[in-house]
This record gives C-alpha cells, structure tokens and sequence, in this order.
C-alpha cells in the first residue's frame, strides 16, 4: 500500500461531471494538476463527487479489508479477501470494487505527470479520506517517500495555500 499524494491528480475524466469542474479552474491557475486541485476544494466539488459511482462505495472499508488481507503474503500472492470475515457483507458492486483493485490497480511510473490506470479510483480514494492504496509502479528501491497527508492538505499544497 503506497501513500497516494504522490501520484498525480487525475487528467481528462471527461465522463464525470468532476471534470467540467476542473476545466473552469484550469482558466485561472498555472496547470492542469494545479486545477484538479483546486477544483478539489471548491464548494462544487464534493455534491458532483456525492453523485459519482466511483464514490460510492466505502472505500476506507474496502483498502482495510484488502490491507487485512495482504498481511502475511508473499509478493507474487493474490490476497486471499474473499476468506476475510466481513466479505460476505459487501454489496456485489464492494466486492466487485474490491476485486479490481487486485486485477486492475491503480497504476503509474514512479514520477510520471499522469496516471496510467485508475483515474476515477484515485479520486475516489482521496475524496473519501484514504491516504494509502494499493499502486502499481511505484516501488523504486532507495526512494525516500514523504509522509502521507490527506487529500484536502495535498490539494492545498498544489494550489500554494500551504508552504
């Protein structure tokens, strides 16, 4: 599990009304991650989030679950979360979302400027206060990562409201 303020805000979700958000912000501010930010905070933002499928489900649940279930396994193991006790409590589209973490993580080179999959999932994960999730690619031996903050703190940090 990787801390996501490193990653990069999502780029083109032009399938979410998040998006129309970002392009007006993107006219007033230096870049696109600076925008993505800044709509991020605006009062806009989280009714358009609220309405999202991506940010329905219960995602400090489902990370904690797949947490749980990871502990103990080797590199190359698939988790094991369908054995987990709270499995069966899940509504199909949890367990479905809990599935494609594993199969289809979020992914990106260590350092690029945009994600390689799981845009919406990000944003997701950030609105609904998760600070680490599974990442594929992000495992540079002897890379120094920051510390962990909350998306709220990361956006304002993009739009220079924080030194």
């Amino acid at each position: 599990m990787e801390g996501l303020e490193a990653l990069p805000w999502p780029h083109h979700q032009t399938d979410c009304g998040f998006y129309r958000i970002v392009q007006a912000e993107a006219r007033s501010v230096p870049n696109r991650q600076a925008a993505h930010a800044a709509a991020f905070l605006s009062d806009e933002a989280r009714p358009v989030m609220a309405r999202c499928p991506y940010h329905q489900p219960d995602w400090p649940r489902l990370v904690r679950i797949l947490r749980q279930s990871l502990d103990g396994l080797e590199d190359d193991e698939r988790p094991t979360f369908r054995a987990h006790p709270e499995y069966d409590q899940l509504t199909d589209d949890e367990q479905h979302w809990l599935h494609i973490m594993v199969v289809e993580p979020i992914e990106w080179d260590d350092g690029g400027d945009q994600l390689i999959n799981g845009q919406h999932r990000s944003c997701a994960l950030r609105a609904a206060g998760v600070e680490h999730g599974p990442v594929k690619g992000r495992f540079l031996p002897g890379t120094q990562y920051p510390a962990p903050i909350d998306a709220t703190e990361h956006a304002r940090h993009g739009q220079g409201l924080v030194a």
